[in-house]
């Protein structure tokens, strides 16, 4: 239970109190990430619910996603912002992570956020209203098993830094519980189109981290927040078109 608050605490601005600082419990607490996402999908959803009866559509939808993003703190879109502005702007390892390092934003940075944002937005208020608001549950949970797959099989990059728990005590035993626990939820949610989603999500996170490790050698707390951030986007996205060729829409 302590792990689970842990994790709450680090993911969300939800109050829970104050933990000691312990690096190892903090790695372990990532077990629990899937469900601190339940948790945000489970808050998205009733914020949706209550703006939709007052508001548009596409109106409630906008505050939606900027309700997760008060909620999370912008935690993981920074860790975007920076992944994206050192990737794009930097050729070694040495310049990507200096790059990432540096705290003003570059021109791809927040262009990249931008287009995030964007692609969220645009998804959700498309999303078929048969499984919108599975969607919002979900989307939520990968992207935060997506970081726990990312740190169990991935090395620190840097020699210190925040992220640098979860990619040192982070190990096989917290991927097998939060991948448990992250396909319980798609499989209740939505079945077979759940447990398809999974397994796309999980090649496009193996994808993710694959290309990253090989730009920098590893990941850092920047990239795990980048990871978050596109698994949602994706998550999103293949839900449409999932849900969309089984109806014969597409």
């Amino acid at each position: 239970m302590i792990n689970l608050l842990i994790a709450l605490r680090f993911l969300t601005r939800v109050p829970v109190g104050k933990y000691p600082k312990d690096e190892k419990r903090l790695g372990k607490s990532m077990a629990y990430f899937p469900i601190v996402g339940l948790i945000l999908g489970g808050i998205l959803v009733l914020v949706n619910w209550g703006f939709s009866i007052l508001l548009a559509p596409l109106v409630a939808d906008a505050l939606t996603i900027i309700a997760l993003i008060i909620l999370t703190g912008a935690l993981h879109i920074d860790g975007f912002i920076d992944t994206i502005d050192g990737l794009s702007g930097g050729k070694t390892k040495e310049e990507i992570l200096k790059i990432m390092r540096d705290s003003r934003v570059g021109a791809f940075g927040i262009v990249g956020v931008v287009s995030l944002i964007m692609l969220k937005l645009v998804l959700l208020h498309e999303m078929p209203l048969e499984i919108k608001r599975g969607a919002l549950l979900l989307f939520p949970v990968m992207g935060r098993w997506a970081m726990v797959v990312a740190s169990s099989l991935s090395i620190y990059a840097r020699k210190k830094g925040t992220g640098k728990a979860f990619l040192d005590y982070c190990g096989r035993k917290e991927l097998i519980v939060a991948s448990l626990i992250a396909l319980i939820i798609t499989g209740g949610f939505l079945k077979i189109l759940g447990l398809e989603l999974f397994l796309f999500i999980l090649a496009l996170t193996l994808l993710l981290t694959r290309f990253i490790s090989k730009r920098i050698g590893g990941m850092t707390g920047d990239t795990l927040g980048a990871v978050n951030e596109i698994i949602e986007v994706g998550t999103l996205f293949i839900l449409f078109l999932l849900f969309n060729l089984t109806k014969g829409i597409l």
